[in-house]
Parts: C-alpha cells; sequence; structure tokens
C-alpha cells in the first residue's frame, strides 16, 4: 500500500521537473512578441493549449502504467472515485471517450501517453490550418473591398477638382464626404498631386482650398505620429503647400536615425527655409550621403531657391557636408566663394581636396593653374611617403583630377612641372601616361627633351615614349 503511494506521488513531481523546461515566461514572451499579427496569436493560443494538454497527458499515462498489484490498485480505485465524486474528470478524458479515439487507444495499451500527444497535437495542427484558411480568404477579401473603394473615392475627387479648378473663384462648390478620416486623407494626396502640376495663380487657389478645408492641421498632426511613415508623409506635404510655420518642427528630424525619415525632412526644410535653405547643415552630425546631395541638388534647381553664400557650410567639420557645399560652389559657378574653394586645397581630408580642384576645373580661371599644381605636389610628396595602399589611391584619384583641370590652362610655361612628374620613379603609370599626353602638346620635341633632362628613364616612361613616336610616325 505505502509503495503504491509512493509510486502515484512520484509521477507528479517528475512530470513538475519535466513541464519546468517550459516556463510560463517563455509562453508569454512567444505570445507578446505575436501580438501584431492576428493569426499568430491564434497559434501561440493553441500551442498554450497544447503544452497543457501534454501536461494532462503525461499525468493520465502516469496513472495508466501503474503497477496492477491488488493493494495498488486497491488504492488507485479508491483515489479515481475520490475524484470522480469530487466532480473532476478532466474535458481531455471526455475528449477521449470520443469513438474514433477510443478505438485507437485500444489497440496500444504500453504508450497510451504519447498517443494521446499525438492526437492532440494532430488536432492542434488540423484547426490551425482552418482557422490559417479562413484568416488568408478574410483578409483578402477585406483588402480587395478596401482597394475598390479608395479607387473609386479617387476617380471621385479627381473628377471633382478638376472642376472646382475650373470654375470661378466666386462659385461655390461642395465635395463628397470630407468628414470621415480615410477620405480626407485620398482627398489630400490628389490635391497634392494635382498642385504639382500648376503654377501661377491656380496653385495658389489649391493652397488656399488646402488651409480652407483643414487639411494642414491634418498633415501637422502626422508629423508628431509616432509612425516614421506617417511622418515623412506629412512632411511631404507641408513642404508642397509651403506651410512655412512648420519649418521649425520639421528642422529637428534632419539628423534621425531613420534614413528616409531624415532626408523627406532635409527636403522639406530645404524648401520652407527660403532665408537659409540649408541652415540644417550646420547641425547635421550625419554622414550625408551621396543620394542625399543630389535630392537636395534636385529640389534647389526644380524650385529655384538662390543661395548667397556657402563659406560657412565648407567650414563644417562634417566632411560630407564640406564636400557638399565645395559641389555646389562649382555647379553653380559661386565664384563668391572662390577663395574659400582654394583654401580646400591644403585640407587634410584628399576627399575634399578632390571636389575642390573639381570646383576650379569648372571656374576654369588662370589664376587657379598654380594652386593646383602645388596640391598636385603635395599628392605627390604624401603619396611617396606612406604605404597605406587605399590612401594612395585616393592620391593618384586626384593627381589624375588635378591634371585635367590643368589640361584647358596648358602653356610652354609648364613643361619643368611635366619633367619633375617624370623623374618621379615611384609615379603611377596611369598618370605618367596623362603627363605626356599633355607634354607632348605644349612641347613638339617631348621626346628629345625627355632624353636630355632624364639621364636614364625608367621603362614605363621609355614604353610610353615609344609608344607616342611608333604612333606619331604611324599618322
Amino acid at each position: 500500500m505505502v509503495a503504491a503511494q509512493n509510486i502515484v506521488s512520484s509521477k507528479p513531481r517528475k512530470q513538475k521537473i519535466l513541464c519546468g523546461y517550459i516556463s510560463h515566461s517563455m509562453l508569454a514572451k512567444l505570445y507578446t512578441e505575436t501580438i501584431m499579427v492576428p493569426y499568430k496569436k491564434g497559434i501561440c493560443l493553441l500551442l498554450v493549449f497544447g503544452f497543457w494538454s501534454l501536461v494532462f497527458v503525461q499525468n493520465t499515462s502516469a496513472q495508466d502504467t501503474l503497477p496492477t498489484s491488488p493493494s495498488d490498485s486497491l488504492t488507485v480505485e479508491s483515489t479515481q472515485t475520490t475524484d470522480r465524486s469530487d466532480g473532476r474528470v478532466s474535458i481531455i478524458d471526455r475528449f477521449f471517450q470520443i469513438e474514433p479515439f477510443r478505438t485507437i487507444l485500444s489497440k496500444f495499451d504500453h504508450n497510451i501517453g504519447f498517443i494521446k500527444f499525438l492526437i492532440i497535437l494532430v488536432t492542434i495542427l488540423f484547426f490551425n490550418a482552418i482557422f490559417l484558411f479562413l484568416y488568408i480568404l478574410l483578409n483578402r477579401a477585406v483588402k480587395t473591398y478596401l482597394r475598390n473603394r479608395n479607387e473609386k473615392l479617387r476617380t471621385t475627387y479627381q473628377s471633382e477638382l478638376a472642376y472646382y479648378v475650373s470654375l470661378d473663384e466666386d462659385q461655390p462648390f461642395y465635395f463628397t464626404n470630407l468628414n470621415k478620416r480615410i477620405n480626407r486623407e485620398i482627398f489630400v494626396e490628389e490635391l497634392i498631386s494635382l498642385h504639382k502640376s500648376l503654377i501661377g495663380e491656380t496653385a495658389l487657389r489649391v493652397e488656399s482650398l488646402y488651409f480652407e478645408k483643414g487639411f494642414d492641421r491634418d498633415s501637422l498632426g502626422r508629423i508628431r505620429s509616432r509612425s516614421w511613415s506617417k511622418k515623412a508623409k506629412g512632411f511631404r506635404e507641408l513642404a508642397q503647400m509651403n506651410v512655412r510655420a512648420a519649418t521649425k518642427e520639421i528642422l529637428q528630424y534632419t539628423n534621425s536615425s531613420n534614413r528616409i525619415l531624415r532626408m523627406e525632412a532635409q527636403l522639406a526644410t530645404v524648401k520652407l527655409n527660403s532665408e537659409n535653405p540649408l541652415a540644417f547643415l550646420h547641425n547635421l552630425k550625419i554622414h550625408l550621403t551621396l543620394w542625399e546631395q543630389i535630392n537636395i541638388l534636385n529640389t534647389i534647381q526644380v524650385n529655384n531657391i538662390e543661395i548667397d553664400s556657402l563659406d560657412d557650410v565648407m567650414d563644417s567639420k562634417n566632411h560630407s557636408v564640406a564636400i557638399f557645399a565645395i559641389t555646389l560652389c562649382g555647379l553653380f559657378n559661386h565664384l563668391k566663394s572662390w577663395p574659400k574653394v582654394l583654401e580646400k586645397l591644403n585640407h587634410s581630408n584628399p576627399d575634399i581636396r578632390l571636389s575642390a580642384i573639381k570646383a576650379l576645373a569648372i571656374f576654369n580661371l588662370i589664376e587657379n593653374k598654380q594652386p593646383i599644381k602645388d596640391c598636385f605636389q603635395a599628392d605627390v610628396i604624401e603619396s611617396n611617403n606612406t604605404k597605406d595602399g587605399f590612401l594612395q589611391e585616393k592620391l593618384t584619384r586626384n593627381k589624375l583630377v588635378a591634371l585635367d583641370a590643368l589640361e584647358q590652362l596648358l602653356s610652354k610655361d609648364d613643361s619643368d612641372f611635366y619633367m619633375n612628374i617624370f623623374r618621379n620613379r615611384n609615379e603611377d603609370f596611369n598618370v605618367l601616361k596623362k603627363s605626356y599626353q599633355q607634354f607632348i602638346q605644349i612641347e613638339p620635341a617631348a621626346s628629345q627633351m625627355l632624353r636630355d633632362g632624364i639621364m636614364e628613364l625608367q621603362p614605363a616612361l621609355k614604353m610610353l615614349k615609344d609608344y607616342f613616336e611608333y604612333k606619331n610616325h604611324a599618322k
């Protein structure tokens, strides 16, 4: 009798140890991580149900495998009688009394607990499949309905806006149901799209309609939303409709870690801040990517924005900002900033020096020739003294761009400059080739000068000399 009690009491103890591997916190974490997706919530609930079903099955299997000695069977029978009398027969037991499951269990005497677990698992998966199927059908039906409804609204608002623009200013016009949120969102999208294609008084009339219907408040509400996509949409709307009052609030997002939100804020600031469109660059701490630079440049050109001075921006500690400012000086032929660009030829960053050389090449002033030569010689010295291959590639790139800039300003006075390049035995082949091409333009007797000026030609230079001599004779 005592042995039977020990056996019965030992089974739940083992079950508790087994359940310890799957804690409540693990199940709660799994549920909370998927709470945003409805069908995953259903899966988690089914898993929780399956977990506790497994616990019950193992308990029942422990009771089914008890020894069949008379004293033990009496103890178990008395325990089961007590449980039944208490009315605590589990739902799982009733579930397994169904005829198909009862027949299956009767064929397995030794692994009843495991078979019950498999039955519960298959049942869970079956209902889960049905749930997912119904969810997909419902989700597709809802999306189809919303898409069709939105398309009808767009078509309606497009025709109404086209008619509104054609009316006289004094004639009143009422738009269809602008009280609902979704209707207002679709209407303002069509309004913004229409405004992009209009100019003059018609564009101003569309802007007045935007303020009259209170869409500016809707756009301001979007930029205060927690969703970054809604913020970006609000930035575009406010910038398109010239809501300058929102400039200060948009400015704080120009340093956002979200690159899309950051770019939208930058473009909106450029358009809305007419006094200083590039003011946000002074406090920009994040690298200004090439794509952002292209979009800012496009915004400036499309909206005909004038920039008075770029000197302060070129002094930025953010090298990407300084490079962009120097590039703008060249593209806009901003001669007012020419002295500042000359200063950047002595900058320690080779990328900034490169942008300065390109800007000076666009200016095409004879005063630029000697500073570019000095920059070239400084790059030669730095290239000979460094073992950093990556830096050497940048310096070689700078030297090639400097030679391109000098090509427009060539004269016979530059012969000594090219002879110094040929005397450098560590010079890159591409630099030697471009130098020789320019040298023969100003010195027809280039080959003779090389023989007289350089005692022993390096192999690369000798090969170039022979090649161009052969090319001239072939002509």
